[in-house]
Formats: C-alpha cells, sequence, structure tokens
C-alpha cells in the first residue's frame, strides 16, 4: 500500500498562492500514485503563474496486474484563482500526451469553487497500485460540521470474494458546492468488453445496508458498525468494495484512522464523521422510503 498526507494554506491571486495548496496536494499524489510518462505534465520547479482554468495536470497508473488488460489511468487537473480546486478524469487509454479515453469518466469538479485563504487543511491519498485510489482535500480540522472538502474514491470491480476483477470499474464522488457544503454527488460504472456504456445508471450508491431502522447510530453495546457499499456493472451489483464504507457520523471518530473487519480481514478506514454526508434512500418494514441524511463514508487508509 501507498500513501500520503498533507497540511497546507488555501488562498488565490498569485503564482506563489496557487503553488502553496497544489504543489502539496500534487506531491500527496505522487506519494500514492506512481506517475506515467505522459508529455506535458506539471513541472512545478518552472510553475510561477496562476492561470484562470486549467493548465496543470497530472496522469497516473491504477497499476496492478489487471492493468495490462484492463488498465486505468487518473487524470488530475489543477484550477487557479477563486474558482480553484482539483478535478479529475478517470479513463482506460491514453494517447501520450495527457488526453484519457476509452472507457471514460468525463473531468469531474473536486473543488471548492469559493476560494478563500485557509490554513492547516489537511490532504491524504491511498492506493493499493492494484484496485483501489482514495483521495481527499480541504479538510479543516478546526471545525466542526459539514466541511469543503473534495474526495473521490476509484476501484476496480470486486467478485464476492473480494478479489479485484477486469469486469469494469467504478467511481464516487464528494463535491464541495461552496467552503462549508459537501455533499455526495453521484456515481459511475464503467463495463470492460461493453459495447453501449450510455444508458446505465450514473448516480447510484449501490449499499446494501440492512435493517436500517436506526435513524442516528448503529452501536450495538459497545460496538459501532460500517456498512459496504458495493462494485457495479451492469445489470448486476459485484463484490463489496474495500475502499470505501457508510457508517453514521457520529458512530467513528472524524478524521481518526479505525481498524474495522471487512472480508473477514483487518482493514484501516479514515472516517469523515460530520464532515461529508450522503442522503441514502432506504426502507422501513412497511415498505416506505425513508431518506437517511446523517450517514457519511469511511475511507481505505492502507
Amino acid at each position: 500500500m501507498a500513501r500520503g498526507t498533507a497540511i497546507y494554506t488555501q488562498t488565490y491571486g498569485t503564482g506563489a498562492y496557487y503553488k502553496a495548496w497544489a504543489q502539496p496536494i500534487s506531491a500527496v499524489l505522487n506519494a500514492a500514485q506512481t506517475r506515467t510518462n505522459d508529455t506535458g505534465q506539471v513541472n512545478w520547479a518552472t510553475v510561477s503563474t496562476e492561470i484562470v482554468g486549467v493548465r496543470d495536470y497530472e496522469v497516473f497508473a491504477l497499476g496492478g496486474p489487471l492493468q495490462a488488460t484492463a488498465p486505468i489511468f487518473l487524470r488530475f487537473d489543477y484550477a487557479g484563482t477563486v474558482g480553484g480546486g482539483v478535478f479529475i478524469t478517470v479513463g482506460t487509454t491514453t494517447d501520450g500526451a495527457g488526453n484519457l479515453g476509452g472507457l471514460l469518466v468525463s473531468k469531474i469538479a473536486l473543488q471548492n469553487p469559493n476560494m478563500t485563504t485557509q490554513s492547516n487543511l489537511y490532504c491524504w491519498a491511498a492506493c493499493d497500485n492494484d484496485s483501489y485510489f482514495t483521495f481527499l482535500y480541504n479538510l479543516d480540522p478546526a471545525i466542526t460540521g459539514i466541511d469543503g472538502v473534495g474526495m473521490v474514491v476509484v476501484e476496480r470491480t470486486r467478485t464476492l470474494s473480494g478479489a479485484a476483477s477486469g469486469a469494469g470499474f467504478h467511481v464516487w464522488r464528494w463535491l464541495a458546492s461552496n467552503y462549508y457544503t459537501t455533499a455526495f454527488q453521484g456515481g459511475w460504472s464503467r463495463t470492460f468488453g461493453a459495447t453501449l456504456q450510455s444508458g446505465y445508471p450514473e448516480y447510484n450508491f449501490n449499499a446494501l445496508i440492512p435493517e436500517m431502522t436506526q435513524l442516528n447510530t448503529t452501536f450495538a453495546g459497545t460496538t459501532a458498525y460500517a456498512y459496504p457499499v458495493y462494485t457495479y456493472t451492469p445489470p448486476f451489483m459485484k463484490g463489496a468494495s474495500k475502499a470505501l464504507l457508510l457508517g453514521f457520523e457520529h458512530d467513528f471518530p472524524r478524521g481518526t484512522p479505525v481498524t474495522l473487519n471487512h472480508y473477514e480481514q483487518p482493514m484501516t478506514f479514515v472516517p469523515l464523521g460530520e464532515a461529508v454526508n450522503a442522503p441514502i434512500g432506504t426502507k422501513d418494514g412497511a415498505g416506505t422510503t425513508v431518506t437517511k441524511t446523517n450517514l457519511s463514508p469511511l475511507i481505505r487508509w492502507d
């Protein structure tokens, strides 16, 4: 497993301010993943100006034994000025010049569109260089409540036993719509070998939440429980994610790594607590749909 962390200051208006947040985030991504040889990628030593929109980018290969037959590439773009932030594109081919193609999740924002000066923000990324990648930035540990977090999880589909498969991949995204509002903003499924990708469910969580009758907690005695989120290729759900779980926001301490047994193995996750929410529709015993608004992601950290 590979991972990286950084604490940085977010602000805008000059090249130095731009680099003050973008370069530490880039270092975290490079600690967690292997950058490709695509031409045109950013060289922070030569960056001296901020730009309106996107200029600087990096491309990474998810890696692992399936990369040869079911390749996955991740491109990160850095945008400057007040609307600055990070964007991600996921694809299955690259032309060697940073342009991704194939099965594509086109550029999606993880950004904070109302950038103000904020210090001591946290960023982290983790990857097994095989089957999953998790990334979060813009977490302010000094506040409580919903934060201006940007977050993404990319993962290969899994078999029912949890092994990574070449069937496809899934992308889950949380978006900061302003500095203090972050919510789940959709999932994308892509299937290798399928001739038609459009029309498939593009906004789904695929979470199996059994007997979700509780409103605020899943504690049973002194034990709290998290729920699996499932990978997916049409027309069926696949094995549960090893990179993403859901739990009630106050059941697990925000930002504190926790070891949970998943697939009968100990795995380390970082809970986001009240910083991020994920409204999920569930059904009660009478078949009535109830939306749980205080579920929060736990993202893999080993």
